[in-house]
């Protein structure tokens, strides 16, 4: 077994590896500082570092706000079915995309799509750097987008009501989130309703844009 060492044999390690990289002897003065040239060094050294790190940071942030515009639609899908069995009556849930910001609504269904919504925000602090990918977003409708439950918590039908002809068609689509005027980045998430039950269920990338 390797014996361990301690933080600070480890650390005292790291400084004579850097005073080495430098050309400097450990036992150099503690006051001595540094020449313009090891300055120069060290920046170019943490330039490197940082474009490195720049990119994979930047889809780390992108997946995870992607990830916030799913989690934030099954929320939205889940309390429009679950009201719908409550209030036992057609609910409906709507989204759409102002071009700043993703907005939902879930409420009563009246007569035309999404008439009795009352819009607030889908996400957070990440609200305007996401939006919908309306090329691969297949519920009905046209922005806003519409989704119906009904009194048992599953899609709605020409049978629950005239407002609710065509809602069928939802089954097996899906609503598709992107970054803001980034779609080239072909980074995406998407939210599926899967069955006329009304199960649904997430993806990502490829499958939402039916690749």
């Amino acid at each position: 077994m390797k014996p361990s060492i301690s933080l600070s044999t480890f650390k005292a390690r790291q400084m004579q590896w850097l005073l080495g990289f430098l050309g400097r002897s450990p036992n150099s003065s503690p006051t001595a500082g540094f020449t313009l040239l090891e300055l120069l060094v060290v920046m170019v050294m943490v330039g490197i570092l940082a474009a490195l790190a720049g990119p994979s940071w930047g889809n780390f942030a992108n997946s995870q706000r992607l990830g916030a515009a799913q989690d934030a639609t099954l929320r939205a899908l889940r309390e429009g079915q679950f009201t719908a069995r409550q209030k036992k009556a057609v609910w409906e849930v709507c989204f759409r995309d102002t071009g700043s910001n993703v907005e939902f609504s879930a409420h009563r269904a009246g007569d035309g799509g999404c008439e009795n919504a009352l819009w607030e925000p889908l996400l957070g602090e990440a609200k305007a750097l996401v939006q919908i990918s309306g090329g691969n977003t297949s519920f009905v409708g046209n922005d806003p987008y519409i989704v119906q439950f009904n009194s048992r918590g599953w899609l709605a039908t020409g049978q629950d009501g005239d407002a609710s002809n065509g809602n069928a068609a939802n089954v097996e689509e899906r609503i598709t989130f992107a970054i803001r005027n980034q779609e080239e980045l072909n980074t995406y998430s998407c939210v599926f309703v899967d069955t006329l039950l009304g199960a649904v269920r997430v993806e990502r990338n490829d499958v939402c844009t039916g690749g």
